[in-house]
């Protein structure tokens, strides 16, 4: 439930550039397509991020808000559950990308194969007398080695430029992650009454969403951004006038 709730404003963002990637694709313009990819995986991680970062910091106070009792490990297992989700999201474009391409059969299995790899080893870390947070650990790290895992496989069936996404999603949204997860834990540190966790989502949201503007986005990444704001603002004008 908590995933699924957090992962809705990255979702939609999928939703909405799909058929354009399937689209760039279908006209056989790949490096449209492939541009298409980055700009969703990057859009899916930055809406995310901006609850994620503040929920797995704050998910005591959530939990207590929304459980009479919480559970044994259960902050814990929400925890590494929201950031799995959001690793995910570094990549999620390119799967759109492969389906775009046709090769979904081997991309299944490979994608799957790692995912599944999580059960035996979580056995073994319980089997070897491990804490249970060695679980979520080996579910996290599978969970990044598959999104991973898109990379090369784009490379080869589709001539992904690894590096190129790399310094275009991995590097440029570093900063603005780390400049936000570093601030909300400071206000945290200093601020910790009963609704102080939202003062942290309205910080996430200001950080996240400035420092990704003027430092994570590229030049056509912000025009976009410009073109959606432009609209919202032309709306809320037009509906401003009409109640007049």
């Amino acid at each position: 439930a908590v995933s699924g709730q957090l992962s809705f404003l990255s979702t939609s963002i999928i939703n909405a550039i799909n058929p354009q990637i399937i689209k760039a694709e279908g006209a056989g313009n790949r490096h449209k397509m492939l541009r298409l990819s980055e700009i969703s995986s990057k859009f899916s991680f930055l809406l995310l991020a901006l609850i994620s970062i503040p929920a797995i910091i704050e998910m005591k106070s959530l939990l207590t808000i929304w459980l009479k009792e919480i559970p044994d490990h259960a902050i814990m297992f929400c925890q590494f559950i929201v950031l799995a989700n959001l690793l995910d999201q570094l990549t999620i474009g390119l799967g759109t990308a492969n389906k775009a391409i046709g090769n979904i059969r081997k991309y299944s299995i490979i994608v799957n194969t790692i995912k599944l790899l999580t059960l035996p080893f979580a056995f073994l870390c319980l089997y070897i007398g491990l804490p249970v947070i060695s679980v979520m650990i080996c579910y996290v790290l599978f969970e990044f080695i598959c999104a991973l895992s898109r990379l090369p496989f784009l490379k080869v069936t589709g001539g992904l430029s690894i590096i190129g996404f790399s310094r275009r999603v991995f590097l440029l949204l570093s900063i603005p992650t780390i400049l936000t997860t570093l601030l909300c834990l400071i206000y945290t540190y200093f601020f910790n009454a009963r609704w102080s966790f939202l003062g942290t989502f309205a910080l996430s949201l200001i950080i996240m969403t400035s420092s990704s503007y003027f430092i994570g986005l590229c030049n056509d990444e912000k025009i976009i951004i410009d073109n959606i704001t432009k609209k919202i603002i032309l709306r809320c004008k037009i509906l401003m006038n009409k109640y007049r």
